[in-house]
């Protein structure tokens, strides 16, 4: 199976599960506390299995966005590092 296939359904189960969450948190007093019990209790496990692999689909575009080493030679910091350097020598 392709990945963005296997990425909107794990989107999908992991909108459903956290749908489940909070409604048997917002309608906990509506619900038995058995049922409430187990219902919360697999969605919580099912609710973290998604997210880890969410996160792990979506590993590269978090690297890309959030994990960027200081001084990695991008353009932009060229770029801003000549500026600055322009602007000192025209004091």
């Amino acid at each position: 199976m392709k990945k963005v296939k296997v990425l909107k359904i794990v989107n999908l189960l992991l909108f459903l599960t956290f749908i489940s969450q909070a409604s048997t948190g917002i309608g906990q007093t509506y619900i038995g506390a058995d049922l409430l019990t187990i219902i919360h209790r697999i969605g919580g496990i099912l609710l973290l299995i998604f997210a880890v692999t969410h996160l792990i689909l979506n590993w590269g575009w978090v690297k890309a966005n959030f994990l960027k080493a200081k001084g990695d030679g991008s353009k932009d910091e060229e770029r801003r590092a000549g500026s600055i350097e322009q602007s000192a020598k025209g004091k």
